[in-house]
């Protein structure tokens, strides 16, 4: 069957994490796959395209991108495997009718928002592969405090902005195969207090979201996970780079204009612009 357009190389990292390869490969079914908010419909239809799925899900909250969609997805070609529902997030599916739910392309918050609505409902999908625009702290620790596991992290340039892509599972459906992050316990021996890093025998593994580096309110953890810390290194500076000027610009910003005490919300800034920064000489 004909690839279609391309994917951009952020659809292309969603796309290898809702359907590895080597599953594809091994599975003796072809999975169902759910895409809230899917504006252009092109993820699903080339996934269908390259044989990968069964089914696919297509939702948003308003009629124009579904609209926008179906207008991409000949009805001819694809039939019943296409279903276009309008809904808010989670909202128009049923419980446990697909195999992978994609989110992309939301702030954190209103993924966390998404996913937070119904946790029953939310658990009741095994898999799912979250891009957020912004925020992807507070996603990463609704995600600790529901128990999720994040299977994978990855970041990706596309438009001159350095996207972040969280591959994650419900706990009750994870084998310790399946994932790079584990609730390995922290061992003063061989725990790097620059970088989170654990070396367990030849093995490395990381712990992503699962301490707290001072106290609760000057903690990076949940923005440069270690999962990201093990992958291309040039990248991750300029992504943590970026998050330093923020900070810096947003610190400069208080100094000059704000009102009252700021002491602590300063302190908490320098704190982690310091974290930032050794995150980096760990690289």
């Amino acid at each position: 069957m004909a690839s279609g357009k391309k994917l951009s190389d952020r659809l292309r990292l969603i796309a290898d994490y809702a359907i590895p390869e080597q599953s594809v490969a091994t599975s003796i079914y072809e999975p169902i796959l759910i895409d809230v908010g899917t504006d252009h419909g092109l993820l699903p239809r080339k996934l269908l395209d390259e044989g990968k799925l069964s089914r696919a899900i297509l939702t948003d909250v308003v009629d124009g991108p579904l609209s926008m969609a179906k207008n991409n997805l000949d009805a001819d070609l694809y039939g019943d495997r296409i279903e276009l529902r309008l809904g808010d997030g989670l909202q128009p599916l049923n419980h446990a009718e697909g195999d992978v739910v994609v989110i992309a392309g939301m702030g954190g918050e209103l993924i966390t928002h998404i996913l937070e609505t119904d946790i029953v409902k939310t658990k009741s999908f095994p898999r799912y592969i979250l891009q957020p625009r912004n925020a992807s702290d507070i996603l990463r620790r609704f995600l600790y405090d529901n128990d999720f596991f994040i299977i994978d992290e990855g970041l990706v340039l596309e438009r001159g902005k350095i996207c972040e892509v969280i591959h994650c599972a419900v706990r009750e459906y994870t084998t310790i195969t399946d994932v790079r992050v584990t609730d390995t316990a922290i061992n003063a021996n061989n725990y790097c207090d620059d970088c989170g890093n654990i070396d367990v025998g030849e093995e490395r593994m990381v712990l992503t979201g699962r301490r707290y580096k001072h106290d609760d309110t000057c903690l990076t953890d949940f923005q440069i996970t270690n999962i990201h810390m093990a992958q291309r290194p040039q990248l991750l500076k300029t992504f943590i780079k970026s998050k330093i000027s923020s900070l810096s610009k947003a610190r400069d910003n208080i100094l000059s204009h704000a009102r009252g005490n700021q002491a602590e919300r300063l302190e908490i800034m320098d704190c982690e612009i310091e974290e930032f920064k050794r995150r980096i000489a760990c690289l």
